[in-house]
């Protein structure tokens, strides 16, 4: 089933937002001051779905989370302070509110997303969490 791309592209960027702040918001205190930069490989997607480039999506979602609100400098090198990995580890689809013409009147699109938090320079591992996220939109709405 093909995707509604504004829903899906709204769902992507909740997951990054929330996830994106997992960095301190996990234990509820501010970003330690040894950490001054962040790695964020490209999200897997896991889910099986034909999505084209979903987890590139939502990789550059939270490149953009992190460079906007600068509490960690997004980096490339092979040395950061800490790491961000993620993979989308389902993505499902459900049509409801049938119609007396058997039309589906509503289409839920839910993501699942794994996340690991790492502190690479006091190598410990702050978090391993699945978030999800749901929205509901009508599937004749344009994409």
């Amino acid at each position: 089933m093909a995707y509604n791309k504004k829903i899906l592209n709204t769902i992507l960027l909740t997951v990054a937002l929330i996830a994106g702040g997992c960095s301190y918001s996990f234990t509820g205190a501010s970003v330690p001051p040894h950490l001054q930069t962040i790695s964020i490989p490209t999200i897997e997607d896991r889910s099986g779905k034909a999505e084209p480039n979903l987890g590139e999506r939502l990789t550059t979602l939270l490149i953009e989370k992190f460079t906007y609100d600068n509490t960690l400098q997004v980096t490339n090198s092979s040395n950061p302070d800490c790491i961000l990995e993620a993979a989308i580890t389902s993505l499902t689809d459900e049509l409801s509110v049938v119609s007396g013409n058997e039309t589906a009147m509503t289409q839920r699109i839910t993501i699942n997303v794994k996340v690991v938090y790492r502190d690479l320079i006091k190598k410990k591992k702050y978090s391993k969490e699945i978030f999800r996220n749901t929205a509901t939109t009508k599937p004749t709405e344009p994409i």
